[in-house]
């Protein structure tokens, strides 16, 4: 039913959200970030967030609305967009892993096209281990930190059952 579509929706956001704000480290005011695609200094905020050099300090209120209002405009249409056209059907972990790594570092990653082809084996090394998993630009004390949390996305989207393959892919 819808209701419990939505319910499930709910829960999945709100996973998504406590996923994230477990790995990233809250700042109140912006910090050096990698690189833009363009090879500028990038700037980050709050949780993550794309910010401007000299904005204002946020609170950790302010900080989770940004994220959520990112997370509903970026990644979760993403992710519908992986569950509408992939080759696998994703599990509650296994969606809010790829949250988290599409909150953080899909931009560059390989990961994507491997996905929607439904090759879970080249996925699963360029999203989490491969040359691509640590996103663009990323500096080299930073390098630590991100393989570590590559390392939990890696055990919570593995954590679960293999995604299955749609029933309307069944011949």
């Amino acid at each position: 039913s819808s209701e419990e579509e939505i319910e499930a929706s709910t829960e999945f956001q709100n996973d998504t959200i406590n996923y994230v704000i477990g790995l990233e480290r809250f700042s109140e005011k912006p910090y050096e970030d990698g690189k833009l695609a363009d090879g500028s200094q990038r700037y980050s905020i709050g949780y993550g967030t794309i910010s401007e050099k000299g904005a204002k300090s946020i609170s950790e209120q302010e900080a989770s609305q940004l994220m959520q209002t990112y997370l509903q405009n970026e990644v979760y249409p993403e992710i519908d967009y992986i569950k509408e056209n992939g080759a696998y059907n994703l599990n509650e972990d296994q969606m809010t892993a790829l949250s988290s790594l599409i909150y953080n570092a899909w931009r560059t990653s390989k990961a994507r096209e491997a996905l929607l082809e439904g090759n879970l084996e080249v996925f699963i090394e360029q999203a989490f281990s491969g040359p691509t998993a640590f996103g663009t630009g990323s500096q080299e004390k930073f390098i630590g930190g991100l393989e570590k949390r590559r390392q939990k996305e890696a055990a919570l989207f593995n954590r679960s059952k293999v995604p299955t393959v749609p029933e309307s892919d069944l011949g």
